[in-house]
């Protein structure tokens, strides 16, 4: 558990364990990351800026915006991406 932020940009990051929670935002923009572990809790922002992430885990919780541009999740309404996470949650704008 991180009670901060984390920002994994440009890192050469693949994975994140699973039970993962960040109490601020969590910055995977540049990654090479391509899925993220069901019950991820995000307490701030969730960056996802050019990564290969195809879909959003089960259970996934964002306090705050979701950030998907230059993603294939750009194909999804937001009411989809909503719809995926159940039983989740995206408090703020999923921005495009």
């Amino acid at each position: 558990n991180v009670k901060g932020d984390l920002y994994l940009r440009d890192s050469k990051i693949t994975s994140l364990p699973e039970g993962l929670k960040v109490g601020g935002d969590l910055d995977l923009g540049w990654t090479k990351i391509t899925s993220l572990p069901e019950g991820l809790e995000v307490g701030g922002i969730l960056d996802l800026y050019w990564t290969n992430i195809t879909s959003l885990p089960k259970g996934l919780k964002v306090d705050d915006y979701l950030n998907i541009r230059e993603t294939t999740l750009l194909e999804y309404t937001d009411d989809e991406l909503r719809e995926m996470i159940q039983p989740g949650f995206i408090k703020g704008q999923i921005i495009r």
